[in-house]
């Protein structure tokens, strides 16, 4: 963005004069589990509540409506995590990358979507197998209940 507009949003709403590349961006979240940054979003759902925005996310039964897609934001060959998922392939070299589901909460002709925190597609404690999309999100949508 600074090569097409002369700025990045960055810098224009936050005042930030360098942006961190990418690989400091994985060393700085590297040791940090997803979970530890779920309150934050807790924070931001309590805020928008407080403003009333919230209800226009509401259906005419009462309920929320979430929007699920799959993601992969950390994908390396070199650098194993220990919160992701390890994939071998066919030549027997693996891929370490952390793919996750990303609900975003929608409603019937709002533009807008509020994002809602991940669900991370992880190995499951004492299993081999990867986990897949369908628990991943069978995981978030019972936290999300909750809420």
């Amino acid at each position: 963005m600074p090569q097409a507009k002369g700025r990045s949003n960055a810098a224009r709403f936050v005042g930030m004069d360098a942006m961190p590349c990418d690989t400091q961006l994985r060393t700085l979240r590297a040791p940090v589990a997803p979970a530890q940054l779920f309150p934050v979003c807790e924070g931001v759902y309590a805020a928008l509540e407080r403003a009333g925005h919230m209800s226009a996310f509401r259906t005419c039964a009462g309920q929320r409506l979430m929007a699920w897609d799959g993601t992969e934001y950390f994908s390396s060959q070199e650098i194993p995590w220990a919160h992701g998922s390890q994939r071998t392939h066919a030549t027997g070299r693996g891929t370490y990358g952390h793919p996750a589901i990303t609900p975003v909460m929608v409603a019937p002709g709002r533009h807008e979507g509020i994002p809602v925190e991940p669900a991370g597609i992880t190995p499951p404690d004492g299993h081999a197998k990867q986990d897949g999309e369908q628990l991943a999100a069978k995981r978030g949508s019972a936290r999300q209940a909750a809420r």
